[in-house]
């Protein structure tokens, strides 16, 4: 029996982006679509953290229910050095992170 993508456990979904990036060498936890990670985050088996500008926010939009920890600030884009401690306290250290970005870099 197949199972549909509303129906797969949401740890499935987590599984198969770390064996997937695993596979490709890839120096973080995986990736995954933006209906997996929606359903993550509704069924409350991860947090959406926006790391986007607040320019970049302000002129795209915001996503609900999701958390802002910029990793880069102004219009230079310098790098965040407090990304990790901010985003840490605002999520805690156990929890499942999905990062969103405007280029899915």
């Amino acid at each position: 029996m197949t199972l549909e993508l509303a129906e797969r456990p949401t740890h499935a979904l987590l599984e198969a982006a770390r064996s997937r990036a695993a596979e490709a060498g890839l120096p973080y936890a995986g990736g995954l679509s933006p209906q997996d990670a929606w359903a993550l985050v509704q069924a409350g088996d991860a947090v959406l953290v926006d790391v986007r500008t607040a320019e970049e926010r302000k002129f795209v939009g915001l996503v609900p229910d999701s958390l802002h920890v910029a990793w880069a600030t102004g219009t230079s884009l310098t790098r965040n050095p407090r990304f990790v401690r901010e985003l840490e306290a605002k999520t805690g250290k156990d929890a499942v992170v999905l990062l969103l970005c405007r280029s899915g870099n």
